[in-house]
């Protein structure tokens, strides 16, 4: 039986490595990237602090949101309205995270 390799962060492909394997195929993850925390933390902590009702925040990817709201642990997650996400996956994440609506 030929293996399916999924390539994709570790967290992202086991759901999927799950759903292959119970339709029947042999499956594997195979994780070519990892998310690690910025060397310079309490910096960037401080600097998300500072964000003020007019800025702007662009989401790349979903993973970009859930290392955002990891980091960003006070009581006002969303500090502006202005949100943009890139993809429908990213949009969704910052929307079920109680974010105002995304652009």
């Amino acid at each position: 039986m030929k293996k399916i390799l999924v390539i994709t962060p570790q967290e992202r492909a086991q759901d999927l490595v799950n759903l292959l394997c119970a339709e029947g195929f042999e499956a594997q993850a195979v994780s070519v990237m990892q998310f690690v925390l910025p060397q310079n933390l309490n910096q960037v902590k401080q600097d998300l602090l500072k964000i003020k009702p007019e800025d702007f925040l662009i989401f790349i990817s979903p993973q970009s949101v859930k290392s955002y709201l990891a980091l960003r642990s006070d009581c006002l997650v969303f500090p502006t309205d202005h949100l943009y996400a890139i993809g429908e996956g990213t949009a969704k994440i910052l929307l079920d995270a109680g974010s105002p609506p995304v652009k």
